[in-house]
């Protein structure tokens, strides 16, 4: 919420619509979306409502507000806006504001949390590009001391995937053993991490193909602040690009390395399946937008899992708008139902783990 705050308080009112637009965009509503509520809104300026499929209705009005418009939507969305030529009034339930300036619209998002995806995985950059010097600088330590090069590269993807299980499935066993660390001489550390292996089962998750690892004081913190490091907001398709160039130095020195950006995958979703899915939804062909969340997607580009990535997100998003409109109960997305080929060690555990962090932030957002 506080993201999406500081995207808000620099808004302006260039237009209704601008304004509109805005917000939708910082709760992450898809573009489509957005257009089309403008697009009803510019044909509509009179009360007519306009939905969020059922997240909330939005009503323009250029009368003195009427409080009954409020109370007449409320049994069926959980926040209505009437919206005025210089300021905005919105009701949730009990809670009521009238005549607000659109600027301070900042100022109320945690009463607009319903035009949020419910099951929305939250992801934060800045979280992640901190990370990721953690993650450099413990490969460039281990290198100094002799280590195997893919030693060391799956060791430490071995010691992510523990930080995001243990945190996400709350087991905190890392916590019961991070006294013992920081305490322990360096060649101690790996009967530790071993032992947090063994007892939160992670095992199934890892690799551990790899020789004993060598430490010293200094890999030992680096060590133990990557598995204490807050990881469960971390966006793993961005983490998954910086930690592909750490390990391929020949990659390109930019954000995304050698996979296409977010955008431009983005665009191709909606060519592909996003148009058609929420045309099958809008004319209530609800069959065919259930073929749409239940088909398989293959992903041939050879990175590490920005395609697969994003198409597993972008189903999520698509399932929670089909049980929106449809009042069915959403579709659970099947990992299963996504596959993807790459010809290099370092891209296959990448993007083995870039889907697999997202796959269990999914499974544990509801």
């Amino acid at each position: 919420m506080e993201q999406i705050k500081h995207a808000l308080e620099s808004i302006e009112l260039n237009s209704i619509e601008h304004w509109l637009s805005t917000l939708l965009e910082a709760f992450d509503i898809p573009g489509i979306t957005i257009r089309k509520i403008l697009d009803k809104i510019g044909e509509r300026r009179n009360v007519v409502p306009i939905s969020l499929y059922r997240r909330a209705v939005f009503l323009y009005s250029t009368e003195d507000d009427d409080l009954s418009v409020f109370t007449q939507y409320l049994d069926t969305y959980p926040i209505v806006f009437i919206l005025k030529d210089s300021t905005f009034s919105f009701s949730t339930g009990s809670f009521q504001e009238v005549g607000v300036p659109y600027s301070d619209v900042s100022d109320y998002v945690t009463e607009f949390q319903s035009l949020q995806n419910r099951g929305r995985i939250e992801k934060d950059l800045f979280s992640t590009l901190d990370f990721a010097p953690i993650v450099a600088e413990l490969n460039s330590r281990l290198g100094l001391l002799d280590n195997n090069p893919i030693d060391a590269f799956n060791y430490i993807i071995d010691l992510i995937t523990v930080a995001f299980v243990d945190q996400i499935l709350e087991q905190n066993v890392i916590l019961k053993y991070e006294k013992w660390m920081r305490s322990c001489e360096p060649n101690n550390l790996n009967g530790y991490v071993s032992q947090i292996i063994f007892e939160g089962e992670y095992n199934q998750f890892l690799n551990l193909t790899y020789q004993d690892i060598k430490h010293n004081a200094h890999t030992k913190e680096l060590v133990i602040k990557l598995l204490k490091y807050d990881v469960k907001g971390i966006d793993s398709e961005v983490l998954g690009s910086i930690v592909y160039k750490i390990f391929a130095s020949s990659e390109e020195s930019t954000l995304y390395g050698n996979q296409t950006a977010k955008t431009y995958i983005n665009r191709l979703f909606e060519a592909l399946f996003v148009i058609k899915f929420r045309d099958s939804l809008e004319n209530l062909n609800y069959d065919d937008a259930l073929k749409i969340l239940e088909a398989s997607y293959f992903d041939p580009t050879n990175s590490p899992g920005s395609f697969i990535v994003n198409a597993f997100l972008k189903l999520v998003e698509l399932s929670n708008e089909y049980a929106q409109v449809s009042h069915r109960n959403a579709i659970k997305i099947d990992y299963a139902n996504f596959v993807s080929v790459v010809d290099n060690d370092i891209a296959f555990r990448l993007t083995k783990l870039n889907f697999f962090i997202v796959c269990i932030q999914y499974q544990f957002s509801y």
